[in-house]
């Protein structure tokens, strides 16, 4: 069945390696449903086409030049209406695919992918569903899973009195001797200790520690 212009993904690439984009090139040229509309070795290149032309997906390199395909996509996602981003890059550097998450790019692919990963890729960022490598992927549930059980100690309403008593725990001191070092009385402490178990769900001093050093309340 032949499809019509209006039917086919729009795509650009910004690389400037010439062999790799000559490599990407290549996988649509046997494709029917896909138009390689921009090819691109710099910005520059790249914005004077896209004011002709925009396409529906941008797949961009991580590593420029002369910056990170990372500080264009606010900027390109701000100029052209509706344009989704596929970072492509072989790193794998946590900060940088969150760096891009975060920006607005649509899915973040290593460069090693298949052509079947890249296309099914390109299909479902087209189709509005973000798309991300298995290993990138990880990396970002990770990262909201770690944001989550943040949120979730936050709302445990920790006071810097009671981080305070559980430091001295760690170091061993006993009641009084807590009590003395932070001028109140033993009853205030044993109190502190209580709302904490309350707030951790837990029943003794061992269980205290491990659960506000596992949760990052303190750093010892």
């Amino acid at each position: 069945m032949e499809i019509s212009n209006t039917d086919l993904i729009k795509i650009a690439i910004l690389d400037d390696h010439k062999i790799v984009r000559e490599g990407i090139k290549a996988i649509f040229i046997s494709e029917n449903n896909y138009k390689l509309i921009i090819e691109a070795g710099t910005i520059e290149e790249l914005q004077e086409k896209m004011s002709i032309e925009t396409p529906d997906i941008l797949l961009l390199d991580v590593n420029l030049n002369n910056q990170l395909g990372n500080d264009l996509i606010e900027d390109l996602l701000k100029k052209n209406e509706g344009l989704k981003i596929l970072m492509l890059s072989s790193r794998y550097e946590k900060n940088i695919i969150l760096d891009a998450v975060n920006k607005g790019a649509f899915g973040y692919l290593n460069k090693d992918t298949s052509k079947v990963e890249l296309l099914k890729a390109i299909n479902s960022i087209y189709d509005g569903v973000p798309y991300f490598g298995n290993n990138i992927s990880h990396i970002i549930y990770q990262s909201y899973f770690d944001k989550i059980s943040g949120k979730e100690e936050e709302s445990k309403n920790i006071s810097n009195r009671e981080k305070e008593v559980i430091l001295l725990i760690a170091e061993g001191l006993t009641t009084k001797e807590i009590a003395d070092k932070l001028c109140i009385s033993p009853r205030t402490v044993e109190s502190h200790k209580k709302n904490i178990q309350e707030k951790f769900n837990v029943r003794t001093t061992i269980e205290i520690l491990s659960y506000a050093i596992k949760h990052n309340i303190i750093q010892l």
